[in-house]
């Protein structure tokens, strides 16, 4: 079996990248477990802080990571209160500066998280 791509197709070059999608990553997650590459890729560098004691966590017990297009905008540390039925955020900490929209596209995705969580 072969592939190929028609040549028109090879120049289109990749997709354009949607700014405003908002992605709520796993600190294992693949973009994120490759400490290095993420420095090199996102210019950030994730701390998984679950075995530091609670007095030297900078951005909490298991923080997630916030993709916005390119960039780590944000790490959230939530918990999910099974009680109450209610996605807690612990702990928000920008890790750029936030741009115009940011903060309500992520409380949209927070929402969707959350629906995603009580399945």
């Amino acid at each position: 079996m072969k592939h190929w791509v028609p040549a028109d197709l090879m120049e289109e070059g990749p997709p354009a990248l949607d700014e405003s999608r908002v992605q709520i990553l796993s600190p294992f997650d693949p973009r994120m477990i490759q400490r290095r590459r993420t420095k090199l890729f996102f210019d950030y560098e994730h701390k998984f802080e679950a075995y530091v004691p609670a007095a030297k966590r900078v951005m909490g017990y298991f923080a997630l990571p916030v993709l916005m297009g390119d960039a780590v905008v944000a790490a959230l540390d939530l918990k999910m209160d099974l009680q109450a039925d209610k996605l807690l955020v612990q702990k928000w900490t920008w890790t750029a500066k936030p741009f115009a929209g940011a903060k309500a596209a992520n409380e949209q995705a927070l929402g969707e998280f959350e629906t995603f969580q009580r399945r």
